[in-house]
């Protein structure tokens, strides 16, 4: 039952990785389109970048709520399981928190400090990400950002290669080449259509490729915090949330202050909350944003955990497929004033990339199971054979100690 209940959530994470993810582009680009009043009583686009970074960041501070609930569960099973357990030994479930003993006020406070300047690495990288993705898609043309976005493709492997020296073998890269193409493919079909340049395309190219740098590395961190500090991953992810809304705090007081092109400021978050309460389609874009956030953030820290940051990534890049086709159903749906409209060529085009991502995703998948049971064969069979010797050496020490025994009467009876 266990098993099953283990195989159902590993199938269940990377579908609802995949499925929020998407959810969270389109609710991305729904608020970017919306034309609504703010400060000044002429409409102007809601282009908040650094805002619905902030909101991303609560998503994240959100997965403290699972993690007491899991804490809570773990509590009355461990309860229920031994009471003597309890009173002879510390909950050792609470948190993960296995530095600390004793449950000490001292200990805990040692561990919460130790946790947050451990994730606050992560956190910072994951502001660098978000903030670089949000401005380069208002620098530059979107169809050249989606050919960007598949260099994290690249970068994962190579942080996997030096930090955690992860070896692959060759079906395993002929998966990531083979989805690397099909992301570069679907990309590149972007280019055919046509689109307005933005403000400095340059500057765009620059930032987006710092962002996926950054979130390539972020990914990579937060496996080796996982696996070596054991972590939960709703306590990390959600501590990583509380420092980003700190730092976004501070960075959109400073972006307030600074003089912009947005209502006088860099980014004016008043203006901001002032279109919210102007708009009904921002009070339904915002919350279900905030929430898929949550639900594909909390599962990508989840695969991370379960599978690899490699996986996490390819499963990231899949989820434009279904962005993509959200956008062509919501064309017609719309009347033509949203989504995206199929043109024989370049769909064609990304359809085949999508489909050939899909299948690199799928190859690496099937070639890591196979190489997780291979694995888990061998560990098996080495503990037989452990298994095997102890008992060996178990019986070769009762034999040896028959012999002294029964040397110890035979000596009082020859003496006789």
């Amino acid at each position: 039952m266990a098993d099953a209940l283990q195989t159902f959530i590993s199938i269940l994470l990377p579908i609802a990785m995949v499925a929020c993810g998407s959810v969270v582009v389109t609710m991305k680009k729904l608020q970017f389109q919306q034309i609504v009043p703010g400060k000044i009583v002429k409409p102007h686009p809601f282009r908040k970048p650094c805002f619905q970074v902030l909101m991303l960041q609560f998503a994240e501070t959100l997965c403290l709520i699972w993690f007491a609930c899991i804490m809570c569960y773990r509590k009355r099973k461990e309860k229920k399981r031994s009471n003597a357990l309890l009173e002879n030994e510390d909950n050792d479930n609470d948190g993960n928190l296995n530095q600390n003993p004793q449950g000490k006020k001292e200990s805990k406070a040692k561990f919460i400090l130790l946790l947050c300047v451990r994730m606050l690495i992560p956190a910072i990288l994951d502001l660098c990400c978000s903030i670089s993705a949000s401005f380069a898609i208002l620098l530059a043309p979107p169809s050249l950002m989606e050919v960007l976005t598949c260099s994290i493709i690249i970068f994962s492997p190579f942080w996997n290669i030096l930090f955690l020296k992860r070896r692959y073998n060759c079906y395993q890269v002929s998966s990531v080449l083979i989805a690397l193409a099909g992301a570069a493919l679907a990309s590149c079909s972007s280019l055919l259509t046509p689109s307005k340049s933005g403000e400095n395309p340059v500057l765009g190219v620059i930032l987006m490729l710092i962002g996926q740098l950054a979130s390539s590395f972020q990914y990579v961190i937060e496996e080796k915090l996982m696996f070596k500090r054991r972590y939960e991953p709703a306590l990390a992810m959600g501590t990583e949330g509380c420092l980003g809304i700190v730092m976004m705090v501070i960075l959109l007081t400073i972006f307030q202050v600074i003089p912009g092109k947005e209502n006088g400021s860099v980014e004016n978050t008043l203006d901001s909350f002032v279109q919210i309460s102007n708009s009904s389609n921002l009070q339904i874009f915002i919350p279900v944003y905030t929430a898929a956030a949550h639900c594909f953030l909390f599962s990508g820290i989840n695969v991370t955990r379960r599978f690899s940051s490699l996986h996490r990534v390819l499963l990231s890049a899949c989820k434009a497929a279904l962005v993509w086709i959200i956008q062509l159903i919501l064309h017609p749906a719309t009347g033509g004033k949203t989504g995206e409209v199929w043109k024989t060529d370049s769909s064609l085009m990304q359809l085949f990339g999508f489909l050939t991502l899909i299948t690199g995703n799928v190859c690496f998948q099937v070639s890591t199971a196979r190489k997780m049971k291979q694995m888990k064969l061998k560990q098996k069979e080495a503990q037989q054979q452990e298994n095997e010797a102890q008992k060996l050496e178990q019986v070769s020490q009762q034999q040896a100690q028959e012999s002294i025994t029964s040397g110890d009467n035979i000596r009082p009876s020859s003496q006789e």
